[in-house]
Formats: C-alpha cells, sequence, structure tokens
C-alpha cells in the first residue's frame, strides 16, 4: 500500500497534501477533483467548513462530479 501511495505521489507531483494547524477550526480545499480523472475534463470544486467543527456530507454516483452549494 506505501509503495502505491508512493507511486501516486512521485506520478502526480502537481498534488498538494494537507497542511495540519492548531488555529481555529477551518477546512478548505481550492479546485479539488477526482486525481485519476483526465485533468481536461475532471470536474473540479471549492470546499470550506469554519467555526465550530461539523460534518457535511456529499453524495451521488461515483465519479459524477458532486458540486456542493453552502450557505453559512
Amino acid at each position: 500500500m506505501l509503495i502505491s501511495f508512493a507511486t501516486f505521489a512521485f506520478n502526480n507531483q502537481d498534488l498538494v497534501y494537507p497542511k495540519i494547524s492548531t488555529n481555529e477550526f477551518h477546512i478548505k480545499a481550492e479546485g479539488i477533483g477526482h486525481p485519476l480523472i483526465n485533468p481536461i475534463v475532471r470536474v473540479k470544486n471549492d470546499f470550506v467548513i469554519s467555526g465550530l467543527p461539523s460534518a457535511m456530507i456529499i453524495t451521488g454516483a461515483n465519479m459524477a462530479g458532486k458540486v456542493l452549494f453552502y450557505e453559512q
């Protein structure tokens, strides 16, 4: 498993990995999409959760390009 992850990371060096912080609870992702889909046709979305810890469930068919609408 670790060799597979290492090979994937080596072959996709443009990917960004999470940064861990001790500041206020905040999750922010910009332009996220399925890493195995060709970038030309990949559906990418932004995602943000701030404030109190919470969870969001995103559902849909596999690889259908889920779109998230979130209003505070």
